[in-house]
């Protein structure tokens, strides 16, 4: 991989859900207050989809 390709990976993949051509996959959606619990999840539960923090 050439330097900088992550960074133009996320890019392309930002794109992509700006457009809405893509949908991420959300697992769960934690309170801020529950940050540790959802770091929890994230180590124990190997989830499937993104977990959110919501402020």
């Amino acid at each position: 991989m050439h330097p900088g390709a992550g960074e133009q990976a996320n890019a392309k993949l930002l794109d992509l859900v700006a457009r809405k051509e893509i949908t991420p996959l959300v697992d769960r959606v934690f309170p801020l207050e529950q940050a540790a619990e959802a770091q929890r999840h994230l180590i124990e539960g190997g989830p499937f989809g993104r977990v959110l923090l919501s402020l």
